[in-house]
């Protein structure tokens, strides 16, 4: 019986990665070290404007998730309650599609520069490298590539949801009452 189940989660895990598959979908971007790292943020604006954007929505949605079954409860009406439950799960869908734009983006912006940093920065041998002083080089590099995946993070899980979220519920007040919304805003 363990058997059957342990190739059931397998197959479960299986199918999201070939499914997510992201090695295929993601590439070494150039990067020209005399001009700005930041750059390449800007190379692949396509995700990193879908991310946000995505994002942007999700949050709203969720913010104003107890207003909106409140407004549904009192319409009492199994219609409105539908389409509360298929917006909430295209809310579920949306999120699980920024998601992975966004680990497309952190990806390729972590490997890019790491892979371009190495090229670039080493054309000893890299046993050279261990044995000497220099050996330091490798884990700036790795640093660097890591600092791209922790700006990222930071960005699209902490400091936009806030932000959005903070404005989302000081609009809501504004709504509400413009006392109340003034209130809120003033004590931001």
């Amino acid at each position: 019986m363990h058997k059957i189940f342990k190739s059931l989660t397998e197959k479960y895990y299986e199918f999201w990665l070939s499914f997510i598959n992201l090695k295929n979908k993601t590439k070494i971007l150039p990067i020209d070290f005399k001009d700005k790292w930041t750059k390449i943020v800007f190379y692949q604006k396509y995700y990193l404007v879908i991310v946000l954007a995505i994002s942007m929505c999700v949050n709203i949605f969720n913010t104003l998730f107890a207003m909106i079954i409140g407004w549904v409860i009192e319409q009492a009406d199994i219609f409105y309650f539908f389409v509360f439950l298929i917006s909430w799960a295209i809310s579920i869908l949306l999120e699980f599609i920024a998601f992975y734009y966004a680990s497309i983006l952190e990806i390729q912006c972590t490997n890019s520069i790491q892979y371009n940093a190495f090229r670039f920065f080493l054309t000893v041998d890299p046993v050279f490298h261990t044995k000497k002083e220099s050996g330091k080089i490798f884990a700036k590099i790795s640093r660097a590539g890591r600092a791209y995946e922790d700006l990222f993070d930071i960005i699209f899980y902490d400091l936009a949801p806030t932000i959005i979220n903070i404005t989302t519920v000081v609009i809501s007040f504004f709504f509400i009452s413009y006392k109340l919304g003034m209130s809120a805003f003033l004590l931001l």
